[in-house]
């Protein structure tokens, strides 16, 4: 579905199902993907976090309520941003792809927490990571972690095409063994920790921390870590920004590079029409 405003065009993207996380903490966050109990409510006003308008340097992406779906839109910034444009279908591969919001950040890498015994496995939950009007590839390999407290190992996940089971795999820890998902499922994709039937993780990576920049939820429920996908706009009018924008008339750009004739043409110009004949070739003596 898509609509036309006078100077862009909205991508729509529908969302049908979107999972929305509320609990007290000083850090709020929601993941779009599936819906819970606290937004089958008939009648609540709550809107999910990830509503509203959101930036990154190559685009704009929004979304907001719709009837009984979630509607996201995109505005692309071509021509080096100087122009906010995008005439395109979306990818059906962009229909129920998970985000996730840490504060006024939209994340489209992110981890949820499964307990496990002593500790915390941290489960991979997108194989995605460009929210794109063209077929994004999934990702062929995928890292979950298992810290408890003192430790962190990183468990590797490659596409597989056995069928999904919720199987266990055992990691070995230093001290102790830990049960963790085998297999992970994220949309029509399957990802395993183990070779074939085995229910050993072989070479596990022992880290002395998460990746840099790693954030966890006040409540434990979500890690992310890098640099988001987008943040949080201050654009309050779309449409309006949009109008703004392409009306600004931007000065012609003097480069410093100067065009210099190259020599070869001076010598053309000045040659007569007897330098261009053939002269015959003199066959010296053997």
């Amino acid at each position: 579905m898509k609509f036309f405003l006078k100077y862009a065009c909205f991508i729509f993207v529908c969302f049908n199902f979107f999972k929305w996380y509320c609990p007290a903490q000083s850090e709020p966050y929601s993941v779009l993907n599936e819906k819970t109990e606290a937004d089958k409510t008939e009648g609540s006003d709550t809107k999910p976090l990830f509503y509203g308008i959101w930036e990154n340097k190559e685009r704009i992406i929004y979304f907001a309520q719709e009837s009984d779906k979630t509607k996201g839109a995109v505005v692309l910034k071509p021509f080096y941003r100087y122009y906010y444009d995008g005439i395109y279908e979306p990818h059906p591969d962009m229909d129920n792809i998970p985000l996730a919001v840490f504060g006024d950040d939209l994340y489209m890498q992110f981890w949820t927490a499964v307990p496990t015994e002593n500790g915390v496995f941290w489960c991979p939950e997108t194989n995605r990571s460009e929210f794109s009007i063209d077929s994004v590839p999934v990702q062929t390999e995928l890292s979950g972690y298992y810290t408890d407290g003192s430790n962190v190992y990183e468990i590797r996940y490659w596409r597989t095409k056995a069928d999904y089971n919720s199987e266990k795999a055992e990691l070995h820890t230093s001290d102790k063994i830990v049960l963790v998902d085998k297999y992970i499922k994220i949309g029509e994709t399957v990802y395993t920790a183990a070779v074939g039937r085995r229910t050993y993780i072989r070479n596990p990576v022992k880290r002395t921390s998460l990746p840099p920049n790693a954030r966890i939820s006040a409540d434990g429920g979500l890690l992310v870590f890098g640099s988001p996908y987008a943040s949080r706009s201050k654009i309050v009018d779309l449409e309006g920004e949009i109008q703004k924008h392409n009306s600004i008339v931007y000065p012609p750009r003097i480069g410093r590079a100067k065009f210099i004739e190259p020599s070869i043409y001076k010598k053309l110009e000045s040659m007569s029409i007897e330098d261009f004949k053939v002269k015959p070739l003199r066959v010296g003596n053997r």
